[in-house]
């Protein structure tokens, strides 16, 4: 498996409900991927800001995205291809 680091911006369909937010799909390089499963999330404190992660999963790799509800934007933050 090779992973790869990133730090680069997306859009995600998410759903926000009273269980929390569940990442649905994004698009990355062009490509729309759909999230199969959510294996993990968890939050990390950066000051005074809260950055949400998941690790989600498709067909193809494993990604990490990151959510910072302050600014409401996404990042994909590294892929495991080969998944």
């Amino acid at each position: 498996m090779h992973t790869e680091t990133l730090h680069d911006p997306i859009e995600v369909d998410a759903h926000f409900g009273p269980r929390g937010i569940r990442p649905m799909g994004f698009v990355w390089q062009g490509r729309r991927r759909v999230v199969r499963h959510v294996t993990c999330a968890w939050s990390e404190r950066d000051g005074a800001l809260i950055h949400r992660y998941f690790a989600v999963s498709d067909d193809d790799a494993v990604y990490a995205l990151r959510f910072d509800a302050r600014a409401l934007r996404w990042h994909l933050m590294s892929v495991a291809l080969g998944a």
